[in-house]
């Protein structure tokens, strides 16, 4: 089987999740190759074959609408690109991480990839679509021309999930990523951020995002003296509120001084050392995010409970049978509260071996090998574009 996997963010969640799962795909009996980024390659290191080829989507530039255009063709460049290569090396699957933005214009190419019979698979991250751009017509007609090409989503959550009736769902786990170990001594790193020796130090990371709840943690600990706030990463765009407005809703309630701000990428190497440093990581996400959160994935890795909620019952279930941190209701400043004191109460007894196995690259993989097979058997056998002298579109 030749599968091409395809990844166009070069850092991040999902590009650690790409590189992750490409390990576990090369490890099987099959001809697995990687499309990705030139950013990709920065920091890395390799098991499986890479080609570079992809136009960088993110690139520096004063003007928000420079870069927007940038994006926009590079985007289109992309797909081109991706559907001449699937073609010309006769891959019988292509593997993508969702993206609907301006599918009206691409997937026409992808589309023509399937009737010559790849199977089109996608990790559908986010379930649920709800971040608009553009007018609300074009992003519904964006999402429905991004799984119009598609065989299979693969999703992390066992939840009903809103896709098309022809798109077959299946679950995978979302494996633990191997980030290095912490190189610099906890006591250290604190000292560093001025926290006392004995606070408790909880922790949000990535994005700023206004579906993290933050203002409702804030409001949480405001009457809790002994926990400190570290929140780090950078502000997300798309009307979210930046962080000067839990910088000032910090100093509104009063516990600024025990609040901790890092606006900025942070490497895997410094998310070492910070969770190192941490007692607790904060997943507490609304009601409304429905996906299962990479940092869940990566807490484990550093053995760091959480502080949990969203509007998975999937990802409640995974807490609970594994004691990863304590479930909480979303949306609510008294059910965080409580998780707080409950945490700082002690009890947890977190199954990390279990989850670690469970929820492993190599099933991820498995699975997906599974699915395609199942994809090419519906059809009639492997028949696809390897068996095909086509040109390329």
């Amino acid at each position: 089987m030749k599968l091409t996997g395809v990844i166009e963010l070069g850092r991040g969640g999902i590009a650690d999740y790409a590189h992750d799962q490409a390990i576990a795909l090369a490890e099987r009996d099959i001809d697995f190759e990687l499309l990705c980024v030139p950013s990709f390659m920065e920091g890395r290191s390799f098991s499986y074959p890479v080609l570079p080829i992809l136009n960088e989507l993110r690139t520096p530039h004063p003007s928000r609408l420079v870069r927007g255009v940038k994006m926009v063709k590079g985007h289109l460049a992309n797909m081109k690109i991706i559907a001449r290569h699937a073609a010309a090396r006769r891959s019988d699957a292509v593997l993508l991480h969702f993206s609907e933005y301006m599918a009206p214009l691409w997937a026409w190419r992808l589309r023509r990839l399937r009737r010559r019979g790849v199977t089109m698979l996608t990790v559908l991250h986010d379930p649920v679509r709800d971040y608009v751009v553009g007018p609300r017509w074009w992003h519904s007609l964006s999402i429905r021309q991004a799984y119009s090409f598609l065989d299979a989503a693969l999703v992390h959550t066992r939840d009903p999930v809103p896709v098309p009736e022809d798109v077959r769902v299946v679950w995978v786990p979302y494996g633990i990523h191997p980030y290095p170990a912490a190189q610099r001594e906890r006591e250290a790193v604190r000292a560093e951020l001025d926290i006392p020796a004995q606070a408790r130090l909880i922790t949000s990371f990535g994005y700023v995002r206004d579906n993290k709840n933050l203002d409702l943690v804030l409001r949480a600990i405001a009457d809790m003296p002994d926990l400190y706030l570290l929140v780090a990463g950078s502000e997300q765009a798309g009307g979210n509120r930046p962080m000067s407005f839990y910088r000032d809703l910090a100093a509104t309630l009063g516990c600024a001084d025990r609040c901790r701000w890092l606006n900025r990428f942070v490497s895997t190497a410094e998310a070492a050392d910070l969770m190192n440093a941490s007692d607790l990581s904060l997943l507490v996400y609304a009601r409304s995010f429905v996906s299962s959160s990479a940092a869940l994935g990566v807490t484990a890795n550093y053995r760091l409970p959480s502080l949990v909620s969203n509007g998975s019952a999937t990802v409640e279930a995974l807490v609970k049978q594994y004691q990863l941190g304590i479930w909480v209701e979303p949306d609510s400043i008294e059910a965080i509260r409580q998780g707080l004191r409950a945490w700082l109460e002690g009890g947890l007894t977190p199954d990390w071996a279990g989850y670690g196995r469970d929820h492993s690259w190599t099933r991820n993989a498995a699975i997906v090998e599974e699915t395609i097979n199942a994809a090419k058997a519906a059809i009639g056998g492997n028949g696809g574009i390897a068996d095909q002298d086509s040109p390329s579109p």
